[in-house]
């Protein structure tokens, strides 16, 4: 049994290394950049706000994730597409930087160690954001009042007397699953793509050595 226990901590200590790493740096990813993407998300809420004329009162970040930011009252009466903006701008800035982010890593040659876990992050930021829009549209169609950007909207896009693309929420939602699904799967062969050419590269490194 001690053999057996000195032979996978001599394994771990050859091989995993590596591994090691990368855990270590995904684990401080989960704790710090879910946190760095809140303030983001609200700050281009704040943005749009503020470009617009309206007073921003506060913002507030929770930790690990999530926040919100407060704007003065009944500042949206009769401006209905700057609330549409500043709801969906909070998504748009986030997702569209975790995926900027999500594909720089994806085609810098790095090493394994250091893009695994940057790599699976924007992942989950990127996801995470998606699935918030699906629940907020699911309250709209259920009529639950709540929270999500998503929510809020639709709320005031089916204010607007002149609405320039008339969006059915279930159809909306259903997009936006399918989107997910897709970029997923996409994300996953791409994952997968990454760790064979790791290893690839791994075992060229190997002969080269033997040889």
């Amino acid at each position: 049994m001690n053999i057996l226990g000195k032979k996978v901590l001599d394994y771990i200590k050859t091989h995993n290394k590596e591994g090691a790493m990368a855990l270590i740096l995904l684990l401080f990813c989960f704790l710090v950049f879910p946190y760095l993407f809140s303030w983001l998300h609200e700050l281009c809420h704040a943005f749009i706000a503020i470009i617009n004329g309206i007073e921003v009162i506060r913002i507030e970040v929770y930790y690990p994730m999530g926040g919100g930011t407060e704007l003065a009252e009944g500042i949206f009466i009769g401006r209905e597409k700057v609330a549409i903006l500043a709801y969906a701008f909070g998504s748009i800035g986030s997702l569209l930087i975790a995926g900027i982010i999500n594909r720089i890593l994806y085609h810098l040659n790095i090493r394994f160690s250091v893009f695994l876990p940057l790599f699976i992050i924007t992942i989950f930021l990127i996801m995470d954001d998606l699935f918030d829009w699906i629940r907020g549209i699911e309250y709209y169609i259920n009529g639950i009042e709540s929270k999500h950007d998503a929510y809020y909207f639709l709320y005031y896009y089916f204010q607007i007397d002149d609405p320039l693309i008339l969006i059915d929420p279930p159809i909306l939602q259903g997009i936006i699953i399918f989107s997910s699904i897709v970029l997923l799967v996409w994300f996953v062969f791409n994952l997968i793509k990454i760790i064979r050419e790791e290893s690839r590269r791994c075992q060229i490194l190997k002969s080269y050595s033997i040889s």
